[in-house]
């Protein structure tokens, strides 16, 4: 499967392969490294013509959300940056993984009421083999469950995919 390498640094990376963006995080997001994900999604949906797919890894980072974090996220679902859909995958464990899991529900359920019916379907995870079959099932019939998941497992792992 062919990608490419979008944005990477110490704490996130950014991969494409057609119309999804993976997101890695191996830090806490920044207000500029969301910023990075909204400008790429943006292009990648230009790109595609029929919009982008988002799948967003956290594999790890210490639980801290400025309230420039938060709108920006908010302002990412309220503009249907990924309209395609979009999968939260959280590993990362304990206090971190919890925090994660309540920045990512406050973020989405805010996205929902602001968009109604018009909101792209969106889900979290804990475990990158039902996200993969989750997320293959709303991209088109190109991709395969084992695609998807082959492609998070491998951007958790800062592995490239073969």
């Amino acid at each position: 499967m062919t990608h490419e390498v979008r944005y990477e640094d110490e704490g996130l990376r950014l991969w494409s392969s057609r119309e999804l963006l993976v997101a890695a995080w191996f830090e806490a997001p920044t207000l500029e490294r969301m910023r990075e994900v909204a400008r790429i999604g943006k292009a990648l949906g230009s790109e595609t013509g029929a919009g982008a797919a988002f799948a967003n890894v956290i594999v790890s980072g210490v639980p801290r959300f400025s309230d420039d974090v938060r709108e920006e996220g908010i302002r990412i679902a309220r503009e249907r940056t990924f309209r395609r859909g979009s999968c939260h995958v959280v590993l990362a464990t304990g206090l971190g993984g919890a925090a994660a899991r309540a920045f990512m529900s406050m973020v989405l359920l805010v996205g929902r009421r602001a968009l109604g019916a018009r909101a792209a379907p969106t889900k979290v995870f804990g475990d990158i083999g039902e996200a993969g079959a989750w997320l293959a099932a709303i991209l088109d019939e190109s991709w395969t469950a084992t695609e998807v998941r082959e492609l998070l497992r491998a951007s958790a792992h800062r592995v490239p995919p073969q």
